[in-house]
């Protein structure tokens, strides 16, 4: 009995595919999993393209007063942050390293998400390490 019912759904199970569209069921599942593959790439290729575009050149020395510099990273968003901040040295807002290391700690809570935390984070660490080494000589 069992043997019987196991065939007869095979036979419906054969049957309902016989009827199925293939030609749309197949395309449209090539058409999903291409758009899940551009998706993948996109999510995975965007924080390396986001390193490449923000290698750019860092800002000219005295381009920003301290208070200017801190408005626009706090009205920028998490990408623009991290990119402020790639191309902003001590220089940038004429300042001294421990200055610079001060003016960074002032607008850690205004730092509003990755990719920023971890450029914020990166450069803070340097320059708490540079600070540390030439105290010691």
């Amino acid at each position: 009995m069992v043997f019987i019912v196991f065939t007869d759904i095979l036979t419906w199970t054969d049957d309902m595919l016989a009827i199925l569209p293939w030609p749309i069921i197949s395309s449209t599942a090539a058409i999903v999993t291409v758009a899940l593959l551009i998706a993948a790439f996109v999510l995975l290729v965007k924080p390396l393209l986001h390193m490449v575009f923000k290698l750019g050149p860092k800002y000219r020395p005295g381009q920003f007063s301290v208070q200017e510099w801190k408005d626009l990273v706090y009205s920028a968003d998490a990408d623009q942050q991290s990119d402020m901040l790639t191309k902003t040295d001590h220089q940038t807002l004429s300042v001294e390293i421990p200055a610079f290391l001060e003016i960074l700690k002032a607008i850690e809570p205004n730092i509003k998400g990755e990719p920023a935390q971890s450029t914020y984070w990166d450069i803070r660490y340097k320059l708490e390490q540079a600070l540390k080494q030439e105290r010691q000589g």
